[in-house]
């Protein structure tokens, strides 16, 4: 762009931000420049940051609800300040996951694109927990919705045909939380 010719003598020069540091986007510097004690010029100039780390990246397309393999994955270096805030970093956060919808090769995974896969599906017949202090009962029920590990899962007791909501467990158990 535009140069800046300055007379002979001793150079100096000031820089500042002209804006809170954020780690995408451009940064805005003014640098004022000094020949001996005479102002000289003030220049604005804008700074484009780039900042690498290995982000998780899928070697091939993967189909809605495939689940994701070492082979499905590899880490590549990539610029931080232009993907995503959302950005997965490590592949162990990836494998045994399952992809929620179709994904291009060579795409960057970020958390909203994987999720566990549900260990319960709807009709499973399940073993329902009930525990208060010591007591423990348990009694068959029938899943009325799929679940993963953790959530609360609609179940119908095959014994009472009572609807209640319960915690998933594993496979073949939900825990009713009191």
């Amino acid at each position: 762009g535009n140069g800046v010719t300055l007379p002979k003598g001793p150079i100096t020069y000031q820089i500042e931000w002209s804006q809170k540091y954020n780690s995408k986007g451009p940064v805005f510097l003014t640098v004022t420049i000094k020949v001996g004690e005479d102002f000289q010029k003030e220049i604005t100039a804008t700074v484009y940051r780039e900042i690498f780390a290995d982000v998780v990246v899928t070697k091939n397309s993967l189909r809605r609800y495939q689940t994701i393999s070492k082979n499905d994955i590899h880490l590549k270096k990539m610029d931080m300040s232009k993907i995503s805030s959302n950005i997965i970093l490590d592949c162990n956060e990836v494998l045994g996951k399952r992809t929620k919808r179709a994904i291009y090769p060579k795409t960057a995974l970020r958390a909203d694109l994987v999720e566990w896969p549900p260990i319960i599906r709807r009709n499973d017949i399940v073993t329902i927990i009930a525990e208060i202090g010591n007591l423990r009962v348990t009694t068959v029920g029938e899943a009325q919705e799929r679940g993963r590990k953790g959530e609360r899962i609609k179940v119908i007791n095959t014994d009472s045909g009572e609807k209640i909501y319960a915690r998933v467990i594993d496979p073949k158990t939900v825990k009713i939380d009191f």
